[in-house]
């Protein structure tokens, strides 16, 4: 497992811990990898969308359909990563 992919297991377990409650979006954000995020596509999106989870804690407490909305956002970049981590691991045993 290369670089990258040590970091996005990394931010996958984070964002599973903040969609489960278990830590604050702040949290997360304190504990992001030391990366820049620039250097992968889906890493930059999910912290852009993990940034705006957090700054937009009082919107979503007024918009329950605004809080649904970032719920997903961040459930699709968690299904993103996982799903790209096995492929990468098939097509690694494949060799």
């Amino acid at each position: 497992m290369n670089s990258i992919e040590k970091i996005k297991e990394e931010i996958i377990k984070l964002l599973f811990l903040v969609l489960d409650d278990k830590i604050s979006a702040k949290e997360a954000i304190d504990k992001w990898p030391k990366i820049n995020s620039q250097v992968d596509k889906k890493i930059n999106i999910a912290w852009h969308e993990l940034w705006h989870f957090y700054s937009d804690e009082d919107i979503r407490k007024k918009d329950k359909k605004y809080a649904e909305y970032q719920l997903r956002k961040l459930r699709k970049i968690v299904n993103d990563l996982s799903r790209e981590k096995r492929l990468f691991s098939r097509s690694k045993s494949n060799k």
